[in-house]
């Protein structure tokens, strides 16, 4: 079990904080016993690691008034965020809460249509200027095939770092002996 011998900081951070943040996010993030933990090693070797991660939403609203119950919130938190990790060993699932789809933003797309179209722009009149200056159609297409080259190669890079095509992860399991039981039972 986690345990924590106080909770001052967060008792502290909700006191503070409740007026101007809606919301507080409990995430709680586990590797199978199945697959091998990620470790920085496996990263710079481009091997990948399954990770399951379960992200709630706590309204400010929820949590209480005074200073030991928000305590007691935190404790009663721990205590639920044990017991998914132990069904989560024991049977490969954190809850039987029905998943959320949460979608993608729009403003995301928005976003890289004005930088896309900025680029483009910026790059004609880059090259309307180069024309002007240097009046050379051979400086001009040295700078093409100069950008088509970066852009090659860091879309080669790009793909070389994508978890997809990383080498997987090989299967193991932990002996019984070094698994450490979350909740008595």
């Amino acid at each position: 079990m986690i345990e924590f011998c106080c909770f001052q900081g967060f008792v502290s951070a909700v006191t503070h904080l409740r007026s101007f943040v809606p919301a507080i996010y409990d995430a709680t993030v586990a590797v199978a016993n199945s697959q091998p933990a990620p470790t920085f090693l496996r990263i710079f070797r481009g091997q990948s690691s399954v990770i399951k991660v379960l992200v709630e939403r706590h309204s400010m609203q929820e949590l209480p008034e005074t200073a030991d119950g928000i305590a007691q919130w935190c404790k009663d938190a721990f205590v639920t965020k044990d017991a998914m990790l132990e069904k989560y060993f024991d049977k490969d699932i954190f809850s039987d809460k029905k998943l959320q789809d949460i979608g993608r933003p729009k403003m995301s797309l928005f976003v890289m249509i004005f930088w896309s179209s900025f680029l483009a722009y910026a790059t004609v009149r880059l090259f309307q200027w180069l024309s002007l200056f240097l009046a050379s159609w051979q400086v001009i297409a040295f700078s093409v095939a100069f950008l088509f080259l970066v852009t090659f190669i860091m879309q080669i890079l790009i793909q070389s770092s994508e978890s997809e095509r990383s080498t997987p992860a090989t299967n193991f399991t932990l002996s019984e002996g070094t698994r450490q039981s979350l909740l008595p039972k």
